[in-house]
């Protein structure tokens, strides 16, 4: 089965408690089905003695006829052969290679092979590694596997090969089909322990700490291959993944209709932590390489986003320090994320603050505006907003004995515009001046902090645009997809985004027609989009944001493409029908 069918059942499988999709129907490893200890032969055997081995086989009906007819061809075949030296016992002596193998076919587990498994070199010992971890997975199985591939040399298997070719009077391999062989190989390796894995409840915990041990070991060769097991477990966890993020989003739509609702935000943590449950191990390694992970940036500006608006539009300053107090923990293992909330953070708490202060202001409670002037000179304004708070508390101070009306009426009115101007409000207008881009990019930081002020009693302006980043629409983006009207011509953020991600979707299902029945489907699925979104146009801007969108949710829509492919099928058989957007 190819590696596409692999990811079509992947992406269709049913979800696990682990948050894994089901695992594809040839991601087992079995090291006693390969031709040569299916026959029982060695590694040099003969074109004569392969035929011969075969009959016998055949006699003792050690298999069915048509596995044992393809056993033989693939060692006869010089180009298949290859696959099955480098994925069995290569160079093992034959007294421990018998031994082995009577232990495997009594069905011993890792504990009954320790001995063995520390005499054999690292190709023949990745193969034992992979067929056991395909029957007892978890993390010591992941563990084994990877330090062992990350120990093959390319170099010692080309050797080994050629000297086993020579006595059987075999034609010569070259080094790229070595290669090409042992990549192959160590991804059905992988993709074997990693699938075995996903149905234990431990399964997500189990990758992220392979990823740390790993990375604290420091052995290079052993990272590199890490990356094999995230693109594996990706596949495993795509369907869940996105099936939480789908949770994440309606949380944060139910934040919106109630800004000041306190359990909506907690219900948006715990949706977010479910979701960085299994994206904790790609957090992990993308980290280690310097880089954010793009299903985690995604995710992150939506939470920002919605943090900001609360701050923003409804001054929910609690409700947002909550939310980007969890983003810190949340999403500690994606820098570009934790520098930006950081920020956040920072500049929500001189909000608060700020806004405590006016009111404390407004209603002459001095003793409490005073505490405040102390929390925030705490906070390290810079050197002009230190000396107007200074100023204001000095004042409310000199001023505490004035007890009258008119006097306290004056310096109310006085302090109030004092703060104004100590906070420098920005001639935009903006209010709280956060920096929102539809992307995520570090603004400056003289974008945030001090520049926070309160809210004045005229609309606000336009959105202030940062260098080299496109100004948001005032307009609210909840990050979902709005299927636009046949015939559309101007499309709204969310139309563009229904078109590019469908396009997606509907690209990979093009890859995976093998019956009438698909091209129906698929064709059925094409005229839809193009009805829709032949004509739709947007906003440039908006454009840019959606096709870095889809950069950063391209693996989700592919999974999500396969699994609709799936589903048609399945709706086939059982006389069900579905509409053209796979609903």
């Amino acid at each position: 089965m190819s590696g596409l069918q692999d990811r079509i059942d992947a992406a269709a499988g049913p979800p696990r408690a682990s948050g894994a999709s089901g695992t594809p129907d040839d991601a087992g490893f079995d090291l006693l089905a390969n031709p040569f200890i299916l026959l029982r032969v060695a590694t040099d055997a003969s074109a004569q003695t392969i035929k011969e081995a075969y009959e016998d086989a055949i006699e003792d009906a050690r298999a069915p006829a048509e596995v044992l007819a393809r056993a033989q061809q693939c060692l006869l075949s010089p180009k298949l052969r290859v696959d099955a030296e480098v994925g069995g016992l290569l160079g093992v002596d034959p007294r421990l290679a018998s031994r082995v193998l009577a232990k495997l076919r009594s069905g011993a587990g890792r504990a009954m092979l320790t001995e063995e498994i520390h005499e054999l070199d690292a190709l023949p010992r990745s193969n034992l590694s992979a067929h056991l971890g395909a029957r007892t997975p978890g993390f010591d199985a992941m563990l084994d596997l990877l330090h062992a591939q990350a120990a093959i040399a390319a170099g010692r298997v080309l050797e080994a090969i050629g000297a086993a070719r020579e006595a059987a009077g075999a034609a010569k391999v070259d080094a790229a089909t070595i290669e090409l062989a042992l990549s192959q190989l160590t991804e059905q390796q992988a993709r074997a322990v990693v699938y075995a894995s996903s149905g234990d409840a431990t399964f997500t915990t189990a990758v992220a700490t392979l990823v740390e041990r790993t990375l604290a070991g420091q052995d290079a060769a052993a990272i590199d291959q890490l990356d094999l097991y995230l693109r594996v477990y990706g596949r495993a966890s795509a369907s869940e993944l996105s099936r939480r993020r789908e949770n994440v989003m309606a949380a944060c739509e139910a934040q919106r209709r109630e800004p000041a609702s306190r359990r909506a935000a907690e219900q948006i943590i715990g949706a977010l932590t479910r979701w960085a449950e299994i994206a904790r191990p790609l957090q992990l390694y993308e980290a280690h390489r310097n880089r954010d992970d793009a299903a985690s940036g995604e995710v992150y500006q939506q939470a920002r986003n919605l943090y900001i608006w609360l701050c923003n539009q409804n001054h929910q300053f609690g409700i947002a320090q909550r939310l980007s107090q969890a983003c810190l923990d949340l999403f500690k293992h994606v820098p570009g994320a934790l520098t930006q909330t950081r920020q956040d953070f920072a500049a929500l708490e001189w909000a608060g603050l700020n806004d405590e202060l006016k009111q404390a202001l407004a209603t002459r409670k001095w003793d409490e505006a005073t505490a405040l002037i102390g929390q925030m000179l705490a906070r390290g304004p810079d050197a002009e907003n230190a000396r107007r708070l200074r100023e204001t508390r000095e004042k409310i101070e000199a001023n505490r004995s004035q007890r009258t009306k008119s006097y306290v009426g004056g310096i109310a009115v006085g302090l109030f515009l004092l703060i104004q101007a100590a906070m420098r409000f920005s001639s935009t207008n903006q209010p709280y001046n956060f920096p929102v881009a539809p992307y995520y990019q570090p603004p400056p930081p003289s974008a945030l902090g001090p520049s926070l002020a309160p809210r004045p009693s005229t609309a606000p302006g336009p959105w202030p645009q940062l260098p080299g980043v496109p100004a948001p629409q005032q307009t609210y983006d909840n990050g979902a997809e709005e299927k636009p009207a046949i015939g559309t011509v101007t499309g709204t953020r969310g139309n563009l985004r229904y078109c590019a991600f469908q396009k997606v979707r509907i690209d990979v299902m093009r890859t995976v027609m093998l019956t009438p029945v698909d091209k129906a489907e698929h064709d059925r699925r094409v005229e839809d989009w193009r009805a829709r979104c032949a004509r739709v146009q947007g906003n440039p801007g908006d454009q840019s944001v959606i096709n870095r969108e889809v950069s950063a949710a391209r693996f989700r829509l592919e999974a999500e493409g396969f699994a609709i492919a799936s589903r048609w099928r399945e709706d086939n058989a059982a006389g069900r029908t579905r509409d053209a957007a796979g609903h």
